[in-house]
């Protein structure tokens, strides 16, 4: 609002409608912290089974978000071809957009893109699913390139789902679980469960594709009830601890020689 004001009195300063533009005066209020709101490991789990029964893509689609942290497009974008099944890894090396009806593929935000590593049952269920769509593609006459798109409407994987399609069938199926929340949400979850199970700072940013570990605490991770208790514990206990033993020290010197 403050910058469609200050734009239309800059032109009625042009025009000489009047002599100055008060608005430049006038400071801007700061924006309000929107706070996380990632859905609750319970509703991860509810989510992932209710879609994993009804769309199994889109479930494996949900699961890379959730296990990996990528972004929307990040996900969309994954390829066969970036897949090692031997070293349990995947290349996250472009980020899909449509804007304006172009769709557009460019590097993600950190330029050269990032080495995930994959758990063993991640592994298990794409390469099943990548065998099992060039089974059925086979059926069609239809052969599957090696860089086919890892989540696609084509049976070949030529063309990966609109991002926005994505997120649509997250909103249908998060309501019906009680999440209100949007797909987003999944990298403040991913960063928050990793924190809080220990996993180090730099390699939850890394995972993220943050430059830095600061975005990473600044954006992504929630503030966490389990996390702050067990912070809350930590310097009382050493206190208590050497305050104990400074005391037997004391009682200790206090005692008479050989009682």
């Amino acid at each position: 609002i403050h910058s469609i004001i200050s734009a239309a009195l800059d032109l009625a300063v042009r025009y000489e409608w009047t002599d100055r533009n008060a608005a430049k005066n006038a400071r801007p209020p700061h924006p309000r912290k929107r706070e996380p709101d990632p859905p609750s490991p319970e509703q991860a789990a509810r989510l992932l089974n209710l879609v994993w029964a009804e769309d199994e893509e889109f479930g494996l689609y949900l699961w890379t978000a959730f296990t990996t942290g990528a972004r929307r497009g990040e996900v969309t974008a994954l390829r066969e071809n970036r897949f090692d099944f031997t070293h349990q890894q995947v290349r996250v090396s472009a980020n899909y957009i449509v804007k304006q009806g172009t769709r557009i593929e460019k590097p993600p935000k950190t330029g050269d893109g990032r080495l995930l590593s994959l758990d063993l049952l991640t592994c298990e269920l794409f390469r099943e699913r990548f065998q099992r769509r060039r089974t059925e593609a086979a059926q069609l006459g239809v052969a599957v390139p090696e860089d086919a798109y890892a989540f696609s409407p084509d049976p070949a994987g030529r063309t990966p789902w609109n991002p926005d399609t994505m997120t649509h069938r997250y909103r249908r199926y998060a309501r019906r679980i009680g999440i209100t929340s949007s797909l987003k949400e999944l990298r403040h979850y991913s960063a928050t469960q990793l924190l809080t199970a220990g996993t180090d700072l730099n390699t939850v940013a890394g995972r993220l594709g943050h430059a830095e570990g600061s975005t990473t605490l600044r954006f992504y991770a929630q503030f966490t009830r389990p996390a702050d208790q067990h912070a809350a514990a930590v310097i009382p206990a050493q206190l208590d601890g050497l305050r104990k033993r400074e005391r037997l020290r004391e009682l200790y010197r206090q005692t008479p020689s050989g009682n």
